[in-house]
């Protein structure tokens, strides 16, 4: 709409003032109201992130604490005092947790450190 358009539609410039007035108010109310559910969202989206962040950690400190158990596992095995199926079941817990993309245990350092007793 023309603004001569606009102001032919009052009669004087008191209403005209008046709708100009009452315009800016709704547009007031309506850009508080974008601001707020804009603070919400972002407020949400850092929540969001900052647990997804925690999580990592501790998704990254039990896979440190499966590795360990599966070197531990794997050195009992080799030593004979457990069935390998326990170092075995030690690895399909962390390709679970890890998606299917376990670390594996350094086997030079195992053999190094705990050498094969003879049998």
């Amino acid at each position: 709409m023309s603004y001569e358009a606009w102001r032919i539609s009052y009669q004087s410039s008191e209403q005209a003032a008046q709708a100009a007035y009452e315009a800016l108010q709704q547009t007031r109310e309506e850009r508080d109201e974008l601001s707020r559910d804009y603070d919400a969202e972002h407020y949400h989206r850092l929540a969001v992130e900052r647990d997804r962040d925690a999580l990592a950690a501790d998704r990254a400190d039990l896979i440190k604490e499966l590795v360990a158990c599966q070197n531990v596992l794997h050195q009992l095995a080799h030593a004979g005092e457990c069935t390998p199926e326990y170092a075995t079941d030690a690895r399909d817990v962390l390709q679970r947790v890890t998606g299917g993309n376990p670390p594996m245990f350094d086997d030079r350092r195992t053999k190094e450190a705990t050498p094969c007793p003879p049998r």
